[in-house]
């Protein structure tokens, strides 16, 4: 069940103002687990490297105050972006996976299909991914992610490492969060201190869901899964959950309509009171989609970016940066009820 009742301040900027009680991290010790902790201004600024990763192809076009952007990776065939760079405000490295660039012809064009790419044997045999999050992550990857992660590291002294993304972004964070604590693909000196995902698809099926939340636990990288959801939005529900098998990473935190308050939702991956509510056919937005914490994600959002990047870097605070300009509103039409069951055929199983 969610904890309810949580406010937060709606605000025009990436960092989100937060009253005095819910700028507080929320704790909720369950079992083995790590304590969940949910910062609204960690998460805000997760969101603000989040958006860096759609509005800027270089990294001499970065404008964000305190992000020293070292890499901006880009694969030519599947059109991903990846920027890699140390957080200067957590001394950590960053890695931020643009979501789709044109979110609402990836929704109608998908074609869902389920893959087992860690082995024919060993621990993750069975555990299956959607195959096109697994190559567009896998093809990042291989373009340079990798290595950036590792020269950043070097280069600033520092060996924690976070991941963020938005919409099939978050899935490939997901996914690199996966890669980095079970299938230990990157040096051992190196530790990942968390996973910040706003509006992720369903990356793989309940195989997929067990075996990283063991990967993430205190036993082993001891890392926290935060992923966050906004009202009504749509890429949550995909890959189906009933109909396809698959199944949500933990933990969620769920943001109402207009962003002012958030519940901390129950460990399933699946809590019924949280963005589930609406499940399977009954969240069709692509409005709040592109809208987490009052910003507007995407190419639209980025001049708009550029100007409280500018503001912050003159020394003003964020709520000063982000009195200057307001995040603009683009009205998406909702994704209509028929092209979701598209996505209700049951894919075959590939390796």
């Amino acid at each position: 069940m969610a904890t309810r009742g949580v406010l937060v301040v709606a605000t025009l900027g990436v960092v989100a103002s937060v009253c005095s009680a819910a700028s507080r991290p929320q704790t909720l010790p369950e079992g083995g687990e790590t304590p969940f902790e949910y910062d609204p201004a960690r998460a805000a600024r997760a969101l603000a490297l989040t958006e860096l990763s759609y509005c800027i192809k270089d990294k001499r076009e970065n404008y964000l105050s305190d992000a020293h952007v070292e890499a901006v990776v880009t694969q030519a065939t599947s059109g991903g972006r990846a920027v890699v760079g140390f957080d200067a405000t957590d001394a950590t490295v960053f890695v931020a996976y643009r979501g789709s660039s044109n979110t609402r012809n990836w929704i109608e064009n998908a074609k869902i299909v389920k893959t087992t790419p860690f082995g024919k044997d060993g621990p993750y045999a069975d555990v299956a991914v959607e195959r096109g999050f697994w190559d567009w992550y896998r093809d990042l990857n291989a373009s340079g992610v990798f290595e950036s992660v590792v020269k950043t590291s070097a280069q600033y002294g520092v060996k924690d490492v976070k991941v963020v993304g938005h919409s099939a972004g978050g899935a490939c964070a997901t996914l690199f969060a996966f890669d980095f604590s079970a299938l230990r693909s990157f040096p051992d000196d190196l530790s990942l201190v968390s996973s910040t995902t706003f509006g992720s698809p369903r990356v793989g099926d309940s195989n997929f869901a067990d075996a990283y939340t063991l990967a993430m636990s205190p036993q082993r990288e001891n890392a926290v899964t935060t992923r966050v959801t906004h009202a009504r939005d749509v890429v949550p529900h995909l890959p189906q959950e009933r109909l396809l098998h698959f199944r949500h990473v933990s933990r969620e935190v769920f943001y109402d309509e207009p962003n002012a308050h958030y519940d901390v939702c129950d460990g399933s991956g699946e809590d019924p009171e949280c963005s589930n509510a609406c499940a399977p056919l009954g969240c069709t937005s692509v409005n709040d989609h592109m809208d987490y914490l009052n910003v507007s994600l995407g190419v639209a959002g980025c001049p708009a970016a550029r100007v409280r990047g500018a503001a912050e870097a003159r020394g003003e605070s964020a709520e000063e940066a982000a009195s200057h300009v307001e995040s603009p509103r683009i009205d998406y039409p909702d994704i209509p009820v028929d092209v979701l069951l598209r996505w209700t055929d049951e894919p075959a199983a590939t390796s």
